[in-house]
């Protein structure tokens, strides 16, 4: 139940305990893991550029200094929860190659740039983490993983994530640096996978999304400026499917599919929000939002 911060303090009790901090298999880094929650009781609600820089480093200095000493044979999870940029990438990249070298199950890389009630940044990072896949390709312990405010890098090489079950992608963005297929080989490649959220995510190119055992489907919010062309959704043992943002076109052939929930409010750059629920025959359970408008084109496509 310690912090991490107290628990590497405890190596100072006896000589049996110097080691007895490294068996902690869960990783848990954010704000009260490596700070004493003290040091922030004085901080002004926003903090100045340079402050940010510092604690950003500080937290950064930390973390890699913490792995550089762990010395357990198992890690199960790793949670970071603290608004780090791409200027830490090698730290990140470490943590997450120990952690795959050590069996990781869950990785949650949460890197926020707004902390409520503790501290907030008037100015963004130079650029987010720029997460590659390439890290993941013998990561076939990984069962969840989520990613938040980031971007997706390019895969030189990139064949992991045999077992993943779980993925959240929450404010991924500038899908444009990269081609046209990392979002959706990341799907192609992940076949075990049984459920997926996409959440606040600027989707520039079209997005396949695939998975013989994909179950439950989330497309939250992702309407930016540039949108996709099209969405496709090809999973056979698709049950549930939750859908709300602006797209040109969406496309969904789940046969098993009982259970939708379709934001599909009028949109200035989704011509047909209407267009994909009508070949979804086998629903059970449909929940929508719509506008009075669009009362009218849902008893046609009822109808047809």
């Amino acid at each position: 139940m310690l912090s991490l911060k107290d628990l590497v303090k405890t190596s100072v009790l006896s000589k049996r305990w110097i080691q007895e901090w490294g068996l902690r298999m869960d990783l848990n880094f954010d704000l009260h893991n490596m700070f004493d929650y003290n040091t922030f009781q004085g901080l002004p609600a926003i903090l100045p550029l340079f402050q940010r820089f510092h604690f950003e480093s500080e937290f950064a200095t930390r973390l890699d200094q913490f792995m550089l000493h762990y010395q357990g044979a198992a890690i199960r999870s790793i949670r970071v929860d603290f608004p780090l940029c791409n200027y830490h990438t090698d730290v990140i990249d470490r943590l997450i190659s120990k952690g795959i070298a050590k069996g990781v199950k869950r990785i949650e890389l949460l890197f926020s740039f707004e902390k409520k009630n503790i501290f907030r940044f008037t100015d963004m990072p130079l650029w987010p983490y720029n997460f590659s896949l390439s890290l993941l390709s013998d990561a076939n312990s990984l069962t969840y993983l989520h990613l938040e405010n980031c971007t997706l890098a390019e895969p030189t090489d990139f064949s992991g994530l045999k077992n993943l079950t779980t993925i959240v992608l929450d404010g991924l963005f500038d899908f444009e640096t990269v081609s046209r297929s990392v979002l959706s080989q990341l799907f192609f490649e992940c076949l075990q996978l049984e459920h997926a959220t996409i959440k606040n995510c600027k989707l520039v190119w079209p997005v396949e999304i695939t998975g013989p055992k994909l179950s439950h489907l989330k497309i939250i919010n992702c309407d930016f400026s540039d949108t996709p062309d099209k969405i496709s959704v090809d999973a056979l043992n698709l049950s549930s499917f939750e859908y709300s943002g602006t797209t040109k076109e969406i496309s969904v052939v789940a046969p098993r599919l009982l259970k939708v929930f379709w934001d599909a409010a009028v949109r200035q750059r989704t011509p047909h929000p209407l267009s994909a629920i009508g070949s979804l025959t086998h629903i059970e359970n449909l929940a929508m939002i719509i506008t009075p408008s669009q009362v009218s084109q849902l008893k046609s496509v009822f109808a047809s």
